[in-house]
């Protein structure tokens, strides 16, 4: 689907039941999985994510099956034996590209529906709050120097004082001289904004092997 257009990408997946939708968006990017959920209801949409959380239940069968019927559909698609079988790493990325609130919304609903799950996406999900919990200083110092200095001060605008001290304090002092404070009122699609970017310099630290999200979450070390 990678050479499909956004449009052909929607038209051809938005008839589709919830399981095909998720079988097939596991396998695109961040901006085009929220290209087909936004076009999707809400309620559709929730049965969507599941499914990705859930695709490693799905027979290899049943993939092979759907990939078929698409491809009827539009000769472009990539081969079964590429298909992403989804799960919590998959669940998570489409949640970090989400509204906050609705990111957080649903994930709420998932801790009741799908404790399991819920879990699983907890192992791959980084989130602007627990960055300042699980990052020690070292890896929080590489990441806020990553980071346009503007994009930090938004970014921190609302979170404890204490928060911002920390950051503050491990920038080199070059950047601590030329730190300011976010003051008054601000749209918080700014804030939310900044943070997301943050995030995203997050996730590109662990991706190049910076550090391994489940060893900082607690996994098991050695001394």
């Amino acid at each position: 689907m990678a050479d499909l257009t956004d449009e052909q990408i929607v038209a051809l997946l938005i008839t589709e039941t919830p399981r095909v939708i998720a079988i097939s968006i596991a396998q695109l990017s961040g901006d085009k999985r929220m290209l087909v959920l936004n076009r999707i209801s809400e309620e559709e949409k929730g049965q969507v994510l599941l499914s990705i959380g859930n695709l490693n239940d799905v027979p290899l069968e049943a993939v092979v099956q759907i990939a078929n019927k698409l491809q009827k559909k539009a000769k472009q698609l990539p081969k079964t034996v590429a298909f992403s079988r989804g799960g919590g790493k998959d669940l998570a990325d489409i949640l970090g590209s989400m509204d906050s609130e609705e990111e957080e919304m649903f994930m709420a609903n998932l801790e009741q529906d799908n404790p399991d799950l819920a879990e699983s996406v907890k192992k791959y999900r980084i989130t602007f709050e627990t960055i300042f919990e699980i990052f020690p200083d070292n890896l929080l110092r590489d990441l806020m120097n990553a980071v346009d200095l503007d994009t930090v001060a938004m970014g921190l605008k609302g979170m404890d004082q204490s928060i911002a001290d920390r950051v503050i304090g491990i920038l080199p002092k070059k950047k601590q001289a030329m730190y300011e404070p976010v003051d008054g009122a601000v749209p918080k699609r700014d804030v939310d904004n900044a943070r997301k970017s943050i995030v995203q310099s997050a996730k590109q630290m662990e991706r190049d092997g910076a550090f391994r999200l489940e060893d900082l979450l607690g996994g098991e070390t050695v001394e």
